[in-house]
């Protein structure tokens, strides 16, 4: 089994943090991929090397579930300081990094409550 990854953030249930969460226009259902055996799951919070460098979606989501004007596409040269620009934006409570082409989840990331900095699962 793998451990919870998710934290309660600002008085919002984990549910609440969900894009497409009850009365989102965003639910979507898809593939989901575990790993056979349990793992640690990432190592820290920095921004996950694998895509480091690949242009992605930065998905911004409100507490309401609803996508975010802050939402922006990055191209890869600096993704880190491009996700901590979306995550300052004021009402942006999640961001999902999402593949160019097929719109694919990656990853999220939850603004830190105390120095704005990324948590990400």
């Amino acid at each position: 089994m793998l451990p919870p990854r998710r934290r309660r953030r600002g008085g919002l249930s984990p549910r609440r943090l969900r894009a497409g969460a009850a009365g989102s226009p965003y639910a979507e259902k898809g593939a989901v991929f575990v790993h056979a055996e349990p793992c640690a799951g990432p190592a820290g919070d920095a921004y996950p090397a694998d895509w480091a460098h690949k242009p992605q979606v930065l998905r911004a989501y409100d507490e309401r579930g609803w996508i975010h004007p802050a939402t922006r596409v990055h191209d890869g040269a600096d993704p880190a300081a491009s996700l901590a620009a979306v995550l300052a934006e004021p009402g942006v409570v999640l961001v999902h990094s999402r593949n160019l082409a097929y719109g694919c989840y990656m990853f999220a990331a939850t603004p830190d409550s105390g120095d704005q900095e990324s948590r990400l699962g």
